[in-house]
């Protein structure tokens, strides 16, 4: 930012170089403030998905899942016990 103000040829027209700048700083804190409530909304799309989810509770970034039953998200391969 501060390179467009020294690099301009005409002292009187600083702000013109500052606006865009400026336009570029507050997208990228919006970006950068929004981040918490972005990856809590991911997390619960992804809570969605699974059947036994009955209720997502978001508080200050502490969540409490209540489920129905449980599973265990398990594959079908070998266990590393069964393979000695």
């Amino acid at each position: 930012m501060l390179l467009s103000v020294f690099f301009r040829p005409m002292v009187e027209n600083v702000v013109p170089g500052l606006i865009f700048p400026a336009i570029a700083a507050l997208l990228v804190w919006r970006r950068f403030r929004n981040r918490r409530l972005r990856l809590a909304r991911r997390f619960v799309a992804k809570l969605r998905k699974m059947a036994e989810v009955r209720l997502v509770a978001l508080d200050a970034m502490r969540f409490t899942v209540v489920a129905d039953r449980a599973q265990a998200k398990t594959t079908s391969g070998p266990t590393p016990s069964s393979t000695r």
